[in-house]
């Protein structure tokens, strides 16, 4: 008991808790979808509801499981999470690229971080969003009126949303635009959005926030569908996908990776020309 009071000489025993494994990475025998591979770099079409990285409750089944066996790698020869260039959202299916050495890992994260990337991801939003492209330029608020972020309007088919992000403030496990003043620590992100038909549209993300696009068209009032932690129409997934990632190889040829957009993307069209 917590209560009891020790004297000298009293013995004390206890059983010794094991300590959970902490960012331990298995490999495990999961199919994977190779869109290229040389030397240096691994590009895999990552299917909607796989998770990148164990974590939070995840410690099997992802992403990083399957490369490990993939490339014959052992939990001690290396933390695969090292080679993970950048990320998607589990719910998100698409390209996703992985660096198979420490000198690729630098290279292409460099190419990230220094916006050297073209990423093109298309995504279904409620309907109507082509009156938001025709509106020209306007402030985004938020309920107390404060302005959050803004819209340039480039043209008829394509705007540029953008903003300072950090963590929601009344929904941590959520991001937010918030005003530039705020005390939180937060990030410049920015999006061009072009419009394709209906309510497919291609987001063109010049930063890599998280959960980016899904704030920046949830912010203007069309969230993705699917999107239940945003308020998005309810749906069979999430419909965001990783259409294209354009960059130079450590070798400096240009290179374009493309995951072919999912069958159910063009589902969803026909329903919503079949309800106009």
């Amino acid at each position: 008991s917590s209560s009891t009071k020790l004297k000298i000489g009293d013995e004390i025993s206890y059983e010794k808790l094991e300590t959970p494994p902490n960012d331990h990475i298995l490999p495990e025998n999961i199919p994977l979808s190779i869109i290229y591979e040389d030397k240096d770099l691994l590009v895999i079409d990552k299917e909607v509801g796989m998770v990148v990285h164990p974590g939070a409750g995840v410690t099997s089944g992802t992403v990083s499981n399957a490369v490990m066996y993939y490339l014959g790698l052992t939990e001690e020869s290396l933390d695969i999470r090292m080679g993970l260039i950048h990320r998607l959202d589990k719910d998100t299916s698409g390209v996703l690229l992985i660096a198979k050495n420490p000198i690729a890992l630098d290279y292409y994260s460099s190419l990230f971080e220094h916006r050297e990337v073209e990423k093109m991801y298309v995504c279904i939003v409620d309907e109507g969003i082509e009156k938001e492209f025709k509106k020209g330029d306007f402030k985004i608020k938020n309920s107390k009126g404060k302005v959050i972020g803004q819209v340039k309007s480039l043209s008829d088919k394509e705007i540029l949303v953008s903003g300072f992000m950090g963590r929601s403030l009344r929904d941590r496990k959520k991001m937010s635009l918030q005003e530039s003043g705020s005390k939180d620590a937060l990030k410049y992100s920015e999006t061009r959005f072009k419009l394709v038909e209906g309510n497919l549209v291609e987001a063109y993300p010049k930063t890599g926030r998280t959960h980016q696009l899904r704030v920046h068209l949830s912010s203007i009032g069309f969230p993705i569908w699917g999107d239940i932690i945003y308020a998005g129409k309810s749906y069979e997934r999430l419909m965001l996908h990783a259409n294209r990632v354009k960059l130079k190889l450590i070798d400096g040829t240009s290179m374009e990776f493309v995951s072919e957009i999912p069958k159910i993307f063009k589902t969803a069209q026909n329903e919503i020309l079949k309800e106009t």
